[in-house]
Order: C-alpha cells, then structure tokens, then sequence
C-alpha cells in the first residue's frame, strides 16, 4: 500500500539572509530522515546538482518514483516556484533588516571579487548591474511578490507599492514558516513547531568574512540613500517583526523551550558542525555547482528572468 508522500519544503533563498546556514541544516535533515534517502540525493534535494536555468527540467523530467522521493527545494528565485514543482509544497524563508542586507550584500561581493574591490558603496548603489536591482532595491518585497518562481525585476526605484500588499499576504498566508537574522533561535524555535521536529541544529556558513560596511561606519547621507531605495523593505521587516513576535507570543512556555533548544543545539552542534563543514566543503570541491551567481554580468536586457536567480 503506497503512502502519500510529504509536501516539499520549498526555502525561498533571499541573498545574504542566512540562507545557507538554513538550507544545509535542511538538506542534512532531508537525507538523514530517513537515512536511505542519501541513496537518492539528488533527487530527494530536487536535482540541486543542476544550474539554475536547467533544473526545473530536469526535475520535470525524473520518473514518478523519483518525484515521489523529492522532499527540498532551495534557490534563490521568486515565489511562485512550486506550480513548476510535482506535489504540494511549503514555503520556507528568513528575512533580514533591509539596510544591514545591503550593506552585507555589498561587502560580500567585493570580499569574492565579483565586484571591484576598489568600488565604493556610492559607486555600488549608483550602478547596479543589469537584472541585479534588488542588490540594493527593495530584496525582500522582490522575492516574496514574485510570480512563477521569477524575482520581480522592475527598474532601480520602479519597484510597484502595489506589490508591498502582495509580500505581506504571502508572508502571513502563504509562507508557513518565516525567520528573522537578528532573532534566530527564536526563528529554529518557529520551525521546529512548524515542521513537527523536536530540535535543529544549524552551523553558520557562507558569513561574510570581513563586514567593514556598517551603520556605525557608513556615512550618514548613503544610509539615508539606502533607506530611501529600500522604504518597501523596510515596512516589511515592520510588519514581518509584529508577526513574528505574535506567533512567538502564541507558543506555550516559550523561553523555557528556547532555553532547552539552544542547550541540546549547543551540545549537538560540537558533532554536528565538523561533519557539516566537511560533507558540504568536500561536495564543492569535487562537484562545485555552476550557478547563476551573485557575480557581474553583461547580460542583455531580454536574458531569460530565470538567469536573474543568484547564488550567495
């Protein structure tokens, strides 16, 4: 007798979110329950193994045992992914303070070289490579009210108000679970309720390694500039801090919990973080994924949106 199988967690990647952090804690989790499914990892992570612009074919393309086996899905892309996907899912996703966002998007493509080093965030905000807008312009809003999996790509400061009302239904009906950076144990403590589990455990990866763009050291003309770019974003966070704190209120003996949560992370996380470090570092290097990149391009303006989905 065949068993219907769970919906497909689909991690809405936003860029510098903490979303690798998240997505391997997810993908471990994925594999390890039940630990046969390593057997078949690409096809329980959604052919992550794929560039971007060919991976909904080829999870088009997998046999119906193999779609059944399908149980994650992460990319940096808009909403809406889950109609090119074969079964229910539920939507994943963290959220950050737009300023701190910018400027940590900023930091981490100089520090990678896929901008000059030398360019100065002035320089950075003035020219935004073509289909990167949400580098620096309303991220979150982008991503959150974007349509068939495609980031809303609206021009530096055309970004619609009408899409701000879009961002703040998903999240609140659409996204089943949402986290925030600055509170992210209280976010595990979310998921964990969300998805059933009795504990996560996350090893910090991908960190911007030397942060020397803050709000304590950028002028304060360019983070006017910045708030102004990012007004969108920011009364999303607004609105994404209030309900998150109200779901967090609606938890029965929460800091009792949290406390429980960070001991037994804690603890796990000794094993946990070297196995980590070394599965994931060994699969980049055997088998690194050519993906579309946080990096420059020189893109025509009629690119395929999907090339807009970046790594990072």
């Amino acid at each position: 007798m065949s068993t219907t199988p769970p919906p497909i967690l689909v991690h809405l990647h936003i860029p510098k979110n903490a979303g690798t952090t998240l997505s391997r804690m997810l993908k471990l989790r994925m594999l390890l329950h039940p630990p046969a499914n390593a057997l078949h990892r690409a096809a329980v992570l959604g052919q992550y193994q794929h560039p971007t612009e060919t991976r909904l074919a080829a999870i088009a393309a997998m046999s119906p045992r193999d779609a059944r086996r399908m149980r994650f899905y992460e990319e940096h892309c808009g909403y809406g992914v889950h109609e090119h996907l074969p079964r229910e899912c539920t939507y994943l996703t963290m959220l950050r303070d737009p300023i701190d966002r910018t400027l940590s998007v900023y930091d981490f493509l100089r520090q990678e070289g896929r901008i000059p080093a030398d360019q100065t965030l002035e320089e950075f905000l003035d020219k935004p490579t073509i289909r990167r807008v949400w580098w620096i312009d309303n991220a979150q809003v982008r991503y959150l009210a974007g349509e068939h999996g495609e980031i809303i790509d609206a021009p530096v400061g055309e970004c619609p108000a009408g899409l701000l009302k879009t961002a703040k239904h998903r999240l609140e009906h659409d996204i089943a679970w949402f986290g925030l950076l600055d509170r992210f144990d209280e976010s595990l403590l979310m998921l964990c309720r969300v998805l059933g589990w009795s504990n996560a455990v996350a090893v910090r990866s991908n960190i911007t390694k030397e942060r020397s763009s803050t709000r304590a050291t950028v002028a304060p003309e360019l983070l006017d500039r910045i708030t102004s770019m990012n007004a969108l974003d920011l009364e999303l966070d607004a609105f994404a801090r209030q309900l998150f704190q109200q779901r967090l209120d609606a938890v029965p003996d929460a800091a009792a919990q949290l406390r429980d949560l960070r001991e037994r992370s804690a603890r796990r996380r000794r094993v946990l973080g070297p196995v980590q470090n070394f599965v994931f570092g060994l699969r980049d290097r055997i088998a690194p994924r050519k993906r579309g990149g946080l990096a420059e391009t020189t893109a025509p303006s009629n690119e395929p949106r999907a090339q807009a989905r970046d790594d990072g």
